[in-house]
């Protein structure tokens, strides 16, 4: 039959946090693990850690945060690689461990003198009253080990806490074996400094609130080891005695471990009449001050050690494996110690018998359940801490407005639903010193969850009004008879047990509660001790005396870390590319509820989204299932909109963009005041998002989405007032008379937003729209907006049978892909002009226009016999119909390009000065600076660089004043390159500065990449 065993870690006294670690513990570090892999392999597998104290120096939740991050998880990757990984921690504090009160109050004060504990024990350890104020003042000196404790990662789930902090007990069922560890807080009165050997005291209520019925307890344990901070040398005589009868008599633990004395010490005691030794295990300190005691002359030893109990036939052995950090002769490294103990040739003790205990189970079995963090610890009811990603600058906020030396008392959380308030409440309440607010409570009145299966209801919320609340806060505070007394007192009695501690309080989804219940809340937190802070999340901002901060979206990295957490259970999210996680993030809004509900449809056990175009369209189409996460965001504020409310909605919900007041006005109806108060409301619900420095409002996308789904009316009536408003205002402020239109560029964003309303609705109006548009988006660079537009107009026009326009519409889009270079896409674009004037049977101009763009495609083919055969075809239809027209001078200026692309200088210049020539004489601006314009670029092709300069000095401000931004940017190239090649670099310098930085605003612009070369040349010349 093969063994059974249980081995163990045993690490006491490092003392994270010591004055001058920093430099000298990465010494004794990397020694420390190296030796760990030694042992291991003399001992292991390991299936403990045992840390018997001090683990830190004062005691402070920085000093356990780092001790967590630079010493136990280092600690623990170390155990990985050696296979131990799976090993579980258990510890008790030392009086390092504790945060020292102020001795100026009076209960600590008592517990500091000199036999003062005496004097109030049996007060000190009452059942009845566990929150008397001594018991107070030790919870909170242990407030951050307890908090380290609570969420230290490798500890076992089946604990059970005890009275004091520090107490508890556990069950590990290791390799068949039972073992019982119990764990006593015996630096309770170590609160000050000083020696307090003989001065100490443990009480076995300590044993049985954490055991139950010890005997019955002990039974069910092949073996028990008791773990403490001092050994019994550092109790009173009476403790002392005590311990003797009731915690350690004869056969109750087999081993009692212990550190604070650094040194080792490894000893059986045996009671007279019994057969059974307690073994006795004291280890040196991992890492301390080098020198102690008064005169600094006794040295300190390091150390740790490893025991192992292994079980034969029913024969059980320990043996120990204890060693030491010598620096001699060169330098730091851990050695066996058998200084004060015999080693075998495998550097451990010779097995010792041990008494084997076959474990029973029974009845009324004490052994520990299983327990949430916020069970365990009376002095801090936050829920189980939980992944957090982001939120850096929240949080640094959050942290200063929770300083005593900030006015008020905390801070309001608000924002949309699904945003991340509560967590953030609970991560900030987490990093929350513990020193500073030893005590920490959450409140919720949240009732409902949504989960990627869809909405649940929870019946575990705090409160649903105000005297609830009040119930709950004191009954947290363990005011037991709070429910017995009137409900005019209970805020006195809560303000009143709130003034006895150092609190931080978390009141989560406030929203819930009516406006004047919201209201009797913030006369209490006003009222607040300044001991005490609060953090109070809420979807409504209300007034207050607290500081607000409202929380918008993640950022797309924090975002991307929550996906990668959310993959760890969902391997299908887990596969995601940057690319997919960035349309999730896109999609969602960066709202965290949302990100994790439509990443959540990915990993459903039934039902589940294949694609994230899978997952993005069963969100966009959630409202027509069960199963809507926008309803559990905004469905509750649906019904509290007026209709002043629901009119700015509608309004914002076409604007893609933040929104001035005066946009809305005209869509929503109501006056500038009942506007103004209408959205004020809603962002005092979280509802929009407010740009103040230039008074803009925002409706973030879903609740848009929400908003056409559940008030459609409004919508739609909304929607015909702003598709009249811009029809209205592109037919009075557009076409090419208007340009540079200034007017049509400040009402632009009222335009775009009614555009999907027009391609929606009468095909007369968007036809006029678009051809009021044309020249507008072509001189100001929105030729995205031109192209689509004129598509999916040209579409529409087929579909009502209006051919002549679907003509028109689908030659704009040709021009489009002429500015952008595009020959197929052009030379298509021209075919289907064609056909469409064919069936519309249209007259010689529309015919000549047509060839017109034929021409133009061949042209960018570089075909230039073909696009001259068209252009002189298209001269021809347009002088027949009237030879002093502006459609003749374009076909001459088209004949020009062709002739100067394939080097007759002179005809190109001929077709140009004419064309120049008739835009002089039917007053053309536009046709005057584009000619001009291509005069300068045909004297660079000459090399004639001072006539380049000219023209293109004089092409410029006439194209500045049509506001063409593509012809500026032409000219600006072509005055760089005159000048540059004039050896004028620093004069050409800004000119190729501002064509790059038009030509960036123009998409698929071929002068970019050529601008861009110029710069470079200029920028090396100089």
């Amino acid at each position: 039959m093969p063994s059974q065993t249980f081995t163990w870690l045993h690490l006491t006294d490092l003392h994270y946090g010591l004055q001058g670690q920093n430099c000298l513990w990465p010494n004794l570090r990397e020694p420390f693990f190296d030796d760990l892999a030694l042992l291991h392999d003399l001992s292991g597998p390991w299936d403990a850690v045992l840390f018997t104290g001090d683990l830190v120096q004062r005691g402070k939740s920085e000093e356990f945060n780092q001790l967590q991050a630079e010493f136990l998880d280092r600690l623990w990757q170390k155990l990985d690689e050696l296979g131990s990984g799976a090993a579980q921690l258990l510890a008790v504090p030392g009086n390092h461990d504790l945060f020292r009160p102020d001795k100026s109050k009076p209960a600590a004060h008592m517990l500091m003198l000199p036999g003062g504990f005496d004097a109030i024990a049996e007060t000190f350890w009452d059942s009845e009253k566990p929150d008397n104020e001594y018991r107070i003042v030790i919870n909170e000196a242990f407030a951050p080990y307890r908090e380290w404790w609570q969420n230290t990662p490798k500890r076992p789930s089946t604990i059970k806490h005890g009275l004091l902090p520090g107490d508890f007990a556990s069950s590990l069922i290791v390799n068949g074996l039972n073992m019982g560890i119990v764990g006593l807080n015996t630096a309770f009165l170590q609160l000050q400094g000083g020696n307090y050997q003989g001065e100490l005291v443990w009480d076995v209520r300590q044993l049985h609130e954490v055991c139950g019925d010890v005997g019955n307890w002990q039974k069910q344990h092949n073996f028990c080891l008791l773990l403490t901070h001092h050994s019994a040398d550092w109790l009173t005589n009476s403790a002392k005695e005590h311990g003797r009868k009731e915690i350690l008599p004869a056969g109750r633990f087999a081993l009692h471990l212990f550190g604070h004395n650094h040194e080792t010490n490894i000893e059986s005691i045996r009671k007279i009449g019994n057969s059974d030794a307690t073994w006795l295990c004291q280890i040196n300190s991992i890492f301390g001050m080098e020198y102690i005691g008064e005169s600094k002359t006794q040295k300190r030893d390091h150390g740790y050690a490893v025991g192992k109990i292994e079980v034969k036939e029913d024969q059980a052995y320990l043996q120990f494996w204890p060693r030491y950090a010598t620096d001699e002769p060169d330098g730091w490294r851990f050695i066996a110690d058998g200084r004060k103990v015999r080693l075998q040739q495998n550097q451990a003790t010779s097995p010792e018998h041990l008494h084997y205990r076959k474990s029973k189970k029974s009845e009324s079995r004490a052994s520990t359940p299983t327990i949430t963090a916020h069970q365990t610890a009376s002095h801090s009811t936050l829920p189980p801490r939980q992944p957090f990603f982001g939120r850096t600058e929240e949080l640094g906020k959050i942290a200063a407005y929770l300083q005593a030396d900030f006015r008020g008392w905390g801070v309001v959380l608000d924002g949309p639903g699904g945003i991340g308030k509560t967590a953030l409440a609970v991560e900030a309440a987490y990093r929350a010193p513990a020193e500073q607010y030893p005590h920490k409570l959450f409140v919720t009145a949240k009732n409902r969850r949504l989960t990627a299966d869809g909405e649940s209801r929870l019946h575990s919320h705090d409160f649903e009004d105000y005297h609830v609340l009040l119930t709950a806060i004191g009954l947290a505070l363990g005011c037991d008879d709070i429910q017995r007394l009137p409900q005019a007192q209970h805020a006195t009695v809560v303000r009143h047990e709130l003034a006895k501690r150092r609190l931080l309080l978390v009141l989560d989804n406030l929203e819930t509660l009516a406006k004047d219940e919201r209201r009797c809340v913030y006369d209490l937190l006003d009222k607040l001790p300044t001991t005490c802070r609060a953090i109070v999340t809420s979807r409504r901002r209300d007034e207050t005396a607290a500081h607000s901060l409202r929380l918008d979206k993640l950022d797309f990295p924090a975002s991307q870390q929550l996906l990668v957490d959310l993959g760890q259970r969902l391997p299908p999210v887990a596969n995601l590319t940057t690319a997919e996680q960035q349309r999730l993030y896109a999609e969602t809004g960066g709202n965290p509820l949302l990100l994790t509900w439509t990443a959540g449809q990915l990993g459903r056990a039934q039902g589940r989204c294949r694609t994230v175009d899978a997952a993005v369209t069963r969100l966009q189409q959630a409202h027509e299932h069960n199963n809507d996460p926008l309803e559990f965001v905004f469905g509750d504020l649906l019904d509290t909109f007026t209709e002043d409310e629901t009119a700015v909605l509608a309004a914002l919900a076409y604007f893609p963009e933040p929104a001035p007041l005066d946009w809305l006005l005209p869509l929503a109806g109501i006056s500038r005041t009942a506007a103004e108060t209408a959205l004020d409301d809603l962002r005092n619900r979280a509802l929009l998002l407010e740009d103040e420095a230039n008074d803009r409002w925002l409706l973030p996308a879903l609740a848009g989405q929400f908003l056409r789904c559940h008030r459609p009316q409004a919508i739609a009536a909304t929607g015909e007032r702003l598709a009249a408003e811009a029809y209205a205002l592109a037919v009075r402020h557009g076409y090419e008379e208007n340009a540079p239109f200034v007017e049509l560029e400040a009402a632009w964003p009222t335009v775009q937003a009614a555009l999907p309303l027009m391609l929606a609705g009468d095909n007369e109006r968007l036809q006029t729209v678009c051809e009021a548009l044309v020249d507008f988006l072509n001189f100001n660079g929105r030729w995205d907006v031109w192209l689509s537009l004129s598509l999916d107009a040209e579409a529409k026009a087929v579909a009502a049978g209006d051919s002549h326009n679907a003509g028109w519409r689908v030659y704009y889009a040709g021009c489009v892909y002429h500015l952008q270079n595009d020959a197929d896409a052009l030379l298509a674009c021209a075919e289907r002009c064609t056909q469409h004037w064919q069936q519309a049977r249209v007259g010689s101009r529309e015919q000549a226009t047509s060839i017109q763009l034929r021409g133009l495609g061949y042209q960018l083919r570089k075909d230039y016999p073909a696009a001259l055969q068209a252009y002189q075809e298209v001269l021809a239809l347009h002088r027949a119909i009237n030879p002093d027209s502006v459609d003749v001078a374009i076909a001459l200026s088209d004949l020009a390009a062709v002739k100067n692309l394939s080097g007759n200088w002179e005809a190109a210049e001929a077709y140009y000065c004419e064309a120049l020539w008739l835009a002089q004489k039917t007053s053309d601006r536009e046709g005057v600076a584009l000619y001009t314009g291509n005069l300068a670029e045909l004297a660079l092709n000459r090399a004639d660089w001072p006539a380049a300069e000219r023209l293109a000095r004089e092409a410029l401000p006439l194209a500045q004043a049509v506001g063409r931004l593509e012809l500026v940017a032409w000219n600006h190239f072509n005055l760089a390159k005159a000048l540059l090649k004039q050896q004028r670099a620093t004069e050409a310098l800004p000119h190729a500065q501002e064509a790059v930085t038009i030509f960036s605003k123009l998409p698929g612009s071929p002068g970019l990449a050529k601008a861009q070369a110029t710069l470079a040349e200029c920028q090396a010349a100089i």
